[in-house]
């Protein structure tokens, strides 16, 4: 069972005179132990609850002198309390959100790259940007067009590509990059131009109902060009 203070309501206050208002803060709280911990709100100190959360309410006085009822109400089963760290933590880089799977592959291929010319050797040597968007583009309409893997290496080409952009970053941010990126045009302009022409097409069309080939469909049929 899973409890949580609240604030007693004002009007319960007033009859209890010998009582100062009671603003209860859980600072931390685990399940399958009985007890709480909570700030005084007076002299802020950490107060620890040792009774068994099976009661609404425990008395409490602080060393301070402050006197206080805790009042508990119960949570859903679907809410639950967590160490202050949690809320300090929430603010930093969530670094869980990256999934494990993509970082697997990305260390794959770069001990690859270890491997044939030297440990984080595009740190000491720095790299050309064109250089590795011309890799990365190559990974990725490879594996487009159905290539799972790497001829040359035997690794899937998306943790080649994957590798590309962590290195590509990593110059980024470590100011080794030799950038040959393309000159500026109006690319975003004509990007927005040209997606209106998505929608007409689609409803000149609509009435057609063609089917669509994908990877799926391998086998079925050689289509060439």
């Amino acid at each position: 069972m899973c409890f949580h203070a609240c604030k007693i309501p004002d009007s319960q206050l007033k009859q209890m005179k010998e009582l100062e208002e009671a603003r209860i803060e859980i600072t931390s709280f685990k399940e399958n132990e009985d007890y709480v911990y909570f700030t005084c709100p007076k002299c802020k100190a950490t107060l620890t609850s040792c009774k068994t959360l099976t009661t609404a309410k425990i008395k409490y006085n602080c060393g301070c002198g402050c006197k206080m009822i805790i009042c508990l109400k119960e949570l859903d089963k679907t809410s639950k309390l967590t160490n202050p760290k949690d809320s300090i933590g929430s603010d930093k880089l969530p670094l869980h959100l990256f999934p494990t799977t993509a970082k697997y592959y990305g260390c794959l291929a770069l001990l690859d790259g270890c491997l044939k010319y030297g440990r984080s050797n595009f740190r000491s040597a720095g790299v050309r940007a064109s250089i590795y968007y011309d890799a990365l583009n190559r990974h990725i309409d490879k594996w487009f067009e159905g290539q799972d893997k790497d001829e040359d290496s035997g690794l899937p080409h998306l943790a080649h590509a994957i590798a590309c952009i962590a290195i590509l970053i990593e110059a980024t941010e470590a100011k080794n990059m030799t950038d040959d990126r393309m000159f500026p045009t109006n690319f975003d302009s004509m990007l927005k131009e040209l997606t209106p022409e998505v929608k007409r097409l689609k409803e000149k069309y609509k009435d057609k109902n063609p089917r669509h080939w994908t990877i799926a469909d391998k086998g079925e049929e050689e289509v060439g060009f």
